[in-house]
């Protein structure tokens, strides 16, 4: 089964009515709670409930859920308002805990309130730069974050399946919030950022069904009667250990080539981790069980045939030149 996340708008839309909602109650909430006990903090918390979240919310809603290009104007002024709002508020967060309830004496309290605010707005007018030049910093790691709250609520797989990513195959031994981790069959760890597989297309090889069909193409000679080779592969695949008898194996003629009659074995399992060893057994029957039962598995051979030419006297073209000038009028 193959699945495209990048096609899949749902999640996110889903994601983001869930979770936005109940982020934006917290914070309401906290707010209260903050303005009752008159901490300073209540502002920083406000920030973030005002513009942080309802800007990120918005760029998220555009670029994932609507799919909108990232590159337009329109969508570059939200990303670069969200950043903004997340500097300052961040600079509230560290002007609170550096300078309120400073100690007589101390350099936060003898600072001035007019030096703080003029730093405070060139640390602003700096990260604005900062992100006008390198663009959204931080958009992979929350591209990351974010696919992997998609993941998490789409489950397209489960640790233990075994996945197909861009023809990687391998066993899912860890799944968190910035990336996935994969054992391939070499026993290399190949670890996937959220983002990238979230554009990825995926094959899951335990869904819906752990059932598996491994095909098997081999030839015979065109001696060995089609129904005799069916009869004898089949019995061979029902064999093997790990092969299931219901569905039963299936064995079809494909084609007819130079040197032998083509066949596909389709073999039917219930654990993908054992395909190699499935594949090795079987393919080794095949060549006992054709010795056993007369069948030919040919080899591609080509005749070529050597025609002799007379060759010609090296003589000869002097001959002939020789009697054409005879020939000439004297």
């Amino acid at each position: 089964m193959s699945i495209s996340l990048s096609e899949q708008w749902l999640p996110w839309g889903l994601g983001l009515m869930v979770f936005f909602p109940l982020i934006m109650v917290g914070l309401a909430e906290l707010v209260l709670k903050l303005n009752q006990r008159q901490h300073p903090m209540v502002k920083v918390i406000q920030e973030l409930r005002n513009w942080v979240m309802p800007l990120s919310a918005l760029f998220f809603l555009l670029t994932k859920v609507l799919e909108l290009d990232k590159s337009t104007l329109p969508i570059q002024v939200i990303e670069t308002l969200a950043w903004v709002s997340l500097i300052v508020a961040a600079l509230s967060f560290v002007n609170v805990l550096l300078f309120t309830g400073a100690k007589p004496g101390t350099w936060q309290n003898d600072m001035p309130k007019l030096f703080r605010d003029l730093v405070r707005t060139v640390l602003i007018a700096m990260g604005i730069a900062i992100v006008l030049s390198a663009g959204f910093a931080l958009q992979d790691t929350l591209g990351n974050l974010f696919s992997g709250v998609a993941l998490l609520f789409e489950r397209p797989f489960d640790i233990g399946d075994w996945l197909e990513v861009d023809g990687q195959i391998g066993k899912v031994i860890e799944v968190n919030w910035r990336s996935v981790h994969i054992m391939t069959r070499n026993l290399e760890q190949l670890i996937v950022p959220n983002s990238s597989l979230a554009q990825s297309k995926i094959r899951n090889y335990n869904r819906p069904s752990p059932r598996h069909r491994e095909g098997v193409a081999i030839g015979f000679s065109y001696n060995d009667a089609p129904n005799k080779v069916k009869r004898v592969m089949r019995e061979a695949a029902l064999d093997t250990a790990g092969v299931l008898s219901q569905p039963a194996p299936i064995v079809q003629t494909i084609s007819y080539d130079d040197s032998s009659i083509g066949y596909r074995v389709y073999l039917f399992l219930d654990d993908y981790s054992k395909v190699p060893t499935i594949r090795d057994e079987f393919t080794t029957r095949i060549w006992y069980a054709a010795r056993r039962n007369g069948l030919s598995i040919p080899f591609p051979i080509r005749d070529v045939y050597h025609h002799p030419v007379p060759k010609e006297s090296v003589d000869e073209p002097i001959r002939r030149l020789a009697n054409y000038m005879k020939s000439l009028p004297s």
